[in-house]
């Protein structure tokens, strides 16, 4: 008999801690990383924003002026950004920057223009390459916001605040001629 005692006093002893081990699991690994997932996935929905931005801007027939009913690359660039966003939660934008990048095909030197080509030196496709690079800076909230006072120094970004992100692509130009208006 006093086998089974201690059997049972073992047994007894693990259902005990359990439930307590099983709280500690989930509260500071699980939810964590279930915040860390979210604050991913919002992540790649701002991108998906950004890359999308990039591609109908590249479409566009000019850079900074709408032209018979088309938007322009700035402004394809903003409105696709706004309608992509609008569709989730937690992510935001505070800025969408267009600008045009031309590569030197001899000598490899880029250039950021955040205005249209000079109309004297219009798009030269023998000398340089034309990419419509759009940068979004924005703002990525987690599931849960954690109020943690252990964390003094700040806190954790994507744990117990919002993470800031700045994300940016490219698409080469369909149209380099329409970069002068």
């Amino acid at each position: 008999m006093k086998r089974s005692r201690q059997r049972q006093a073992r047994g007894a002893h693990f259902l005990a801690e359990g439930p307590i081990i099983l709280w500690v699991m989930l509260f500071f690994i699980f939810v964590p990383l279930l915040d860390f997932g979210a604050v991913f996935f919002r992540s790649t929905f701002l991108y998906m924003a950004v890359h999308n931005a990039a591609r109908n801007a590249a479409k566009s027939r000019s850079f900074l002026n709408d032209l018979s009913g088309e938007l322009s690359a700035t402004n394809m660039a903003n409105s696709t950004v706004s309608s992509v966003i609008g569709m989730w939660s937690g992510v935001s934008v505070s800025s969408v920057l267009t600008q045009i990048v031309v590569t030197d095909i001899n000598t490899d030197v880029v250039s950021y223009l955040d205005n249209p080509l000079p109309p004297t030196a219009p798009a030269d496709d023998s000398k340089n390459t034309y990419q419509i690079q759009v940068t979004v800076t924005g703002t990525v909230a987690p599931l849960f916001i954690f109020n943690m006072p252990w964390f003094v120094s700040g806190g954790v970004p994507g744990l117990t605040k919002v993470m800031n992100v700045t994300m940016s692509d490219r698409q080469y130009c369909e149209n380099p001629q329409g970069l002068i208006l």
